[in-house]
């Protein structure tokens, strides 16, 4: 950031492995540093709901599951069938947990 700051446009990681709690600590060295940063485009990219704990941070984020992210650079990690698949097992009335475990069960084949 102090040397090729501020940015247009920032993207974020809520989970890393190796430093949890650090999408915080990011989110406050922007914030502090950048203060237009609340109004410009924060792209969060997780598949963690927490996530959505950015929007604290900056109010007008782009929150965007990972697997889309990843399918949109040509990673492809949805394939049409797990939609196909999800959409024809879901429910209205799923939580977003209901529906992250229907996932990850598709996902490990059961």
């Amino acid at each position: 950031m102090e040397q090729h700051g501020p940015f247009d446009v920032y993207c974020l990681d809520y989970d890393d492995a190796q430093a949890q709690g650090g999408w915080f600590e990011a989110a406050r060295i922007i914030r502090q540093q950048d203060p237009y940063s609340i109004a410009k485009t924060v792209l969060i990219h997780s598949a963690n709901i927490e996530a959505r704990a950015y929007y604290d941070i900056f109010p007008a984020a782009i929150h965007i599951q990972w697997y889309v992210l990843a399918t949109m650079l040509d990673f492809q990690r949805i394939s049409d069938s797990l939609i196909e698949e999800v959409v024809e097992r879901s429910d209205i009335t799923y939580t977003p947990q209901d529906l992250i475990k229907m996932v990850e069960g598709l996902q490990e084949g059961q």
